[in-house]
Parts: structure tokens; C-alpha cells; sequence
């Protein structure tokens, strides 16, 4: 009785494991860097923060974010179609958030329902 309880916990634990990773997979790097206290929630704090925020991704450190540094595999891009998040960030939709966009990035995300 005790090793079926425990093979039920542990499978439990394993399932929601298993979801928080499918979940923390499907997380855009942009979403990662925004949500500061990791609590799923982008708050107007962190809007406010987001030019800061935006600019930890910026790998090469040349002021803008490359395709590269913002994506990477998952559903939205095995649509075509970008995260929400990154079509607002991205006004002129030519694959670079620019200085100008990052710095515009809190009213950009503002618009966001």
C-alpha cells in the first residue's frame, strides 16, 4: 500500500514537473527577461524597467536585439507568426528591436491587452 502511494506522489510530482518545463520551454527569452519576480505577470514596474530589462538579451552588445538573442523554438515560430509580445516590441516588424524600440518598449507593451 505505501510503494503504490509512493509511485502515485512521485508520478503526480513527475506530471507537474513535466508541465512546469513544457511551460518554462514555451517562454520567449524577451518574456524571461520582462517578468523580473517570475510571477507570470508583466506589472507596470516591470514595464517600466523594460528598456534595462530588454538590453540583458542583447548578447553582442551592439544596442539592438537580433532575431537570435529574442526567439527560440516554439509554437509561434512553427506558425510564422511572432509571439504578441515581439510584434509590439518590434513597430517596424524587421526582425531587430532597435534602440529606438527598446527605449519606447513601455509604451509598447502598454498597448498590450
Amino acid at each position: 500500500m505505501l510503494v503504490a502511494f509512493v509511485l502515485v506522489a512521485f508520478g503526480c510530482a513527475s506530471e507537474q514537473h513535466s508541465r512546469r518545463d513544457r511551460d518554462s520551454r514555451w517562454k520567449l527569452p524577451v518574456i524571461n527577461a520582462l517578468d523580473v519576480n517570475r510571477d507570470g505577470v508583466i506589472d507596470s514596474a516591470e514595464i517600466a524597467n523594460a528598456p534595462a530589462a530588454l538590453l540583458t538579451l542583447d548578447g553582442n552588445k551592439d544596442g539592438k536585439l537580433s532575431y537570435d538573442e529574442v526567439h527560440w523554438t516554439n509554437r509561434a515560430e512553427q506558425s510564422g507568426e511572432p509571439e504578441p509580445v515581439i510584434q509590439v516590441l518590434d513597430a517596424d516588424h524587421n526582425d531587430v528591436i532597435d534602440a529606438g524600440e527598446i527605449a519606447g518598449s513601455p509604451a509598447a507593451l502598454s498597448t498590450l491587452p
